[in-house]
């Protein structure tokens, strides 16, 4: 059945109504992963940000070797680039249903998590540091959801929760003659952040 109305919460937004039919879960009774799928909410969303310059770059640096740089050298990955992508949405969770008329009431504590895929290089630690989160966390958010179904309808609660995406570029460096110099080597990790559910429901049936 086509869906006949959308709300939006914010994570610190809790809806509170008097319930007529009441109902609570926990977020154990909720099956699958939340971050097997992804629905683009914008795909023409970009917004970049270097953050490592470009005049330091010198592709396949081996100037000498290791022994001939009283400077010390070494090898490494450092995050050159930020992009801000499109906002995502987990997938559908199918939750509490009633007839009406009355109102029905979601209030449970939701497991909530930051991650991220690809290939990290560069210490996690870092990977915090510059994303100003901590991207593999779990942690759990308490919402409140009322809806009024009418006479001999069956309507059912739905949420997805809603994620910030990134992509990070990492590139691997030289560092000789006391400097930094960037290979062509790039590696590439996506940190996704918990933003706020989106609640909304189906009419099941009628009677």
């Amino acid at each position: 059945m086509k869906l006949i109305k959308k709300l939006s919460l914010p994570m610190f937004v809790i809806l509170l109504l008097t319930p007529i039919v009441s109902v609570s879960v926990s977020a154990e009774g909720e099956t699958g992963s939340e971050d097997v799928y992804e629905e683009v909410v914008d795909p023409n969303y970009v917004e970049s940000e270097v953050l490592e310059p470009e005049t330091q770059s010198s592709p396949g640096y081996v100037k000498g070797g290791p022994q001939y740089d009283t400077g010390g050298y070494w090898t490494g990955w450092k995050i050159y680039s930020k992009t801000r992508m499109s906002d995502v949405y987990g997938p559908t969770v199918y939750s509490e249903e009633a007839w009406g008329p009355g109102v029905l009431n979601l209030t449970t504590a939701l497991s909530v998590s930051n991650s991220y895929t690809g290939t990290l290089k560069v210490a996690k630690s870092a990977l915090d540091a510059s994303m100003g989160f901590n991207v593999s966390t779990t942690y759990s958010r308490s919402v409140s959801y009322s809806i009024t179904p009418p006479p001999k309808e069956q309507w059912q609660i739905i949420y997805k929760r809603r994620y910030d995406k990134w992509k990070v570029q990492q590139r691997y460096y030289i560092h000789q003659d006391g400097a930094d110099h960037y290979t062509n080597t790039y590696q590439t990790v996506y940190p996704k952040k918990f933003d706020a559910f989106s609640f909304d429901y189906i009419v099941k049936a009628y009677r």
